[in-house]
């Protein structure tokens, strides 16, 4: 009885997860619904290249291929970590919380009973299911702090400022991004860990420090801002701070590959402003709309 309801619980919770979500999201109100919209389109894609980058890091081989005994649950003897299955609960839960906490800890139960039942089947170990929620709650965590900030604010200005600062994210974000790879390509910084031969508090593949991508999305959010409301972009620019100084403390990056990063970001930002606000000048001059 109890490996039939693991079986089912470890195959076919996540469904259920996935659908009371969607119910409470089709019971919300038009603007409640864009903001949920707006913070998933955000969070799911980070939470999978998370996960993704998680599994490179780490190998975990399945409790079955360890102990030579057959799962309750036909498998392929691959990686183990992270758990999809728990991974897409636990984004999901995550997603809920700041709409209605009550639900998403009921969320956040079911995903537990996801991963237990995943653990008793055989196919995972404990550590592929607390891993996999720390992912999701970081990276909700990361946007309700920033992103979400920002989001807020950009949903409650009017709809030509919120034509404005789309158009100044679609240009500035993208730019951003093409100039800290051309960055990457012309200057290589060795992480902390691999120059000092130490382990790093989170683990990394050993690869160029310059810029930090983190940094990067964070700096470039806060200069995005910064034009209509200097005051968020400030308190923005503080939580920046924070994650740079995280970044060097865990042994991943050099304050250069922190500074880097947000230079970039500022430049990128300031000349996009300057393009637009003259753009913007000389439609005004000539009466056009």
């Amino acid at each position: 009885m109890l490996d039939t309801l693991s079986i089912f619980a470890a195959n076919y919770l996540w469904y259920v997860i996935i659908v009371i979500a969607v119910v409470y999201f089709l019971m919300q109100s038009r603007p409640r619904q864009k903001r949920m919209l707006i913070f998933a389109a955000l969070v799911l894609p980070l939470v999978y290249v998370v996960s993704i980058i998680g599994g490179a890091l780490y190998y975990d081989p399945r409790p079955f291929v360890v102990g030579h005994f057959t799962p309750l649950i036909p498998h392929k003897p691959n990686n183990g970590f992270p758990s999809d299955h728990v991974v897409w609960s636990a984004a999901t839960a995550a997603i809920i919380f700041p709409s209605n906490e009550h639900l998403s800890f009921i969320l956040w139960l079911l995903t537990i009973l996801v991963g237990v039942s995943r653990v008793h089947a055989g196919v995972h170990h404990p550590i592929d299911i607390v891993g996999s929620m720390l992912m999701a709650i970081v990276v909700a965590a990361f946007f309700i702090m920033i992103a979400g900030i920002a989001f807020v604010y950009f949903l409650k200005q009017p709809r030509g400022e919120q034509k404005r600062l789309v158009l100044f994210a679609a240009l500035t974000l993208p730019l951003a991004y093409v100039v800290s790879k051309i960055g990457a390509f012309l200057y290589n910084d060795p992480r902390p860990f691999v120059a000092g031969h130490f382990v790093p508090l989170i683990p990394h593949e050993p690869d160029n420090g310059f810029p930090s991508d983190h940094v990067l999305l964070c700096a470039s959010i806060a200069a995005l801002i910064y034009p209509s409301s200097k005051r968020l972009s400030l308190a923005l620019w503080a939580l920046t701070l924070l994650v740079g100084f995280s970044r060097v403390y865990t042994g991943l990056h050099h304050a250069m590959d922190i500074i880097g990063s947000m230079l970039i970001a500022i430049v990128v930002a300031t000349l996009v402003y300057h393009v637009i606000e003259r753009r913007n000048g000389s439609r005004d001059s000539t009466g056009l709309r």
